[in-house]
């Protein structure tokens, strides 16, 4: 049986894993040619890349406001919760906006390749380095 404070880190990881995953699919959008040519029946094949885009940005921000209700509620250290968590939830989710808002214009598909690969791994040691020093 899982006592309280589990249940409440439990969530927390959950809505930061679909913010996660929100950049993930960001990434996977660039690849809409290529899916759709092997008839791959992929969320990103099947939405096309803008809406692939749109899903994205709508998932991370939806975790970004699950975030900081759940924060504002449970009873974990809320100065730990917005130090080591939301940074990295606001990151991404501003990583996917301009991706989206630049994706109509000429940009750099390596930029576009690259960024969320860097964005995702500096904001998970963050978060951790974040964590070892405030516990």
């Amino acid at each position: 049986v899982l006592d309280n404070a589990t249940l409440w880190w439990l969530l927390i990881f959950v809505l930061v894993s679909l913010s996660e995953y929100s950049l993930f699919l960001l990434e996977s959008s660039i690849d809409v040619k290529e899916e759709q040519a092997m008839q791959l029946k992929t969320t990103v094949a099947l939405l096309g890349s803008r809406n692939t885009a749109i899903v994205a940005i709508l998932l991370c921000a939806s975790a970004f406001a699950g975030f900081v209700l759940v924060a504002q509620v449970s009873p974990i250290n809320k100065q730990l919760l917005y130090i080591a968590f939301l940074p990295g939830i606001l990151l991404r989710l501003v990583t996917e906006m301009i991706i989206l808002l630049l994706r109509a214009g000429k940009m750099n598909y390596l930029w576009k390749l690259k960024a969320p690969d860097i964005i995702f791994n500096s904001t998970r040691l963050y978060t951790l380095i974040s964590i070892l020093l405030l516990k």
